[in-house]
């Protein structure tokens, strides 16, 4: 039950949190936590093979999307699809890691000079990027999906 503090009622009954999505997380309540359907939470094996496009929300790429193909000979190739297709880019050496069944890790060095490290989580579906050269480091948050794998 409700108990009043300062006129505001604070808690939630339990009948109220499940209609609005809250959940109960330890001694905290996340709003609006959802499950994921268990079609999006399923990592791949190994993301050799696959096109992923992630979108990111934060950072200094915030409102871009982009795809990236990891081919079997260690290479990737990903391009902005922000606005259309945009143009592909290849880099020869890509490293793509399983860390834990819902974790992978994806690092590159790319010809403009930046080396890219994502963490992609299946468990969320959310990406965390840094970005790095000698002049920076420039971290980016965001969500992903997979495309197509082979």
């Amino acid at each position: 039950m409700a108990t009043k503090r300062s006129g505001k009622k604070s808690g939630v009954k339990k009948s109220a949190a499940k209609k609005s999505g809250t959940k109960k997380v330890g001694a905290k309540k996340r709003v609006g936590a959802k499950k994921r359907s268990a079609g999006k939470r399923k990592s791949l094996e190994s993301l050799v093979g696959a096109t992923v496009r992630w979108t990111f929300s934060e950072g200094p790429a915030k409102g871009t999307i982009y795809e990236h193909t990891f081919n079997t000979d260690e290479s990737v190739e990903y391009r902005d699809v922000t606005e259309g297709e945009g143009k592909t880019t290849r880099e020869k050496l890509c490293g793509v890691e399983k860390i834990t069944p819902g974790v992978h890790v994806i690092s590159y060095l790319s010809s403009s000079g930046y080396t890219l490290t994502v963490v992609l989580n299946f468990d969320d579906m959310s990406a965390h990027s840094y970005a790095s050269n000698e002049k920076g480091w420039f971290p980016a948050k965001g969500t992903f999906e997979v495309i197509n794998q082979s």
